[in-house]
């Protein structure tokens, strides 16, 4: 697999190459690819760049890749309510479970994190409802925000421990 250092590099540069072709839609997927990969290792600025880009796309699937990319910068920087307001600002334009890329256990993260678990375990209740986790989101995923928002730590612990083997028989290797 590629590095986030190489998916970086390429990705500014096939941001850049489409803005200058002037091909909007390209420079878009590029700006998508670049946000979130730039949000995974830390890159403020690399993220701030595609989510500007992406902020004035038309398609809202699209446009949201933005916002979700500081969104997953904020949590993984450690400013939870940063991460909130953005996940909420995400919640009220692109509708829990609808997008090719799911953000809201990285929500029910920041909040179980913030002291706020029952406002996770809420989020989490309206991605699943009916208690039928979405075919869209990882089985891995779904442990994983089960076990943030699991109200006793031998819970917890489980719903870790089965996120992990998800991962693995997934091929994930985070």
């Amino acid at each position: 697999g590629r590095s986030f250092p190489a998916a970086l590099a390429a990705g500014v540069e096939a941001m850049q190459l489409a803005e200058s072709l002037g091909t909007p839609d390209q420079a878009a997927l590029a700006a998508s690819a670049l946000g979130l990969a730039a949000a995974v290792v830390g890159d403020r600025e690399r993220c701030e760049q595609a989510a500007a880009l992406l902020a004035g796309v038309d398609a809202l699937e699209r446009r949201m890749l933005g916002p979700i990319s500081l969104a997953y910068l904020a949590l993984n920087e450690g400013r939870l309510d940063d991460a909130d307001v953005l996940y909420r600002q995400i919640a009220a334009e692109l509708p829990l479970g609808r997008g090719f890329v799911r953000w809201e256990t990285e929500w029910v993260e920041a909040l179980a994190k913030s002291g706020r678990r029952a406002e996770g375990a809420a989020v989490l209740d309206r991605l699943v409802e009916g208690g039928r986790r979405p075919d869209s989101l990882l089985r891995h995923e779904y442990e994983r925000a089960r076990g943030f928002v699991a109200t006793d730590s031998a819970r917890a612990h489980a719903h870790f421990a089965r996120s992990i083997d998800h991962a693995v028989s997934e091929g994930n290797p985070f």
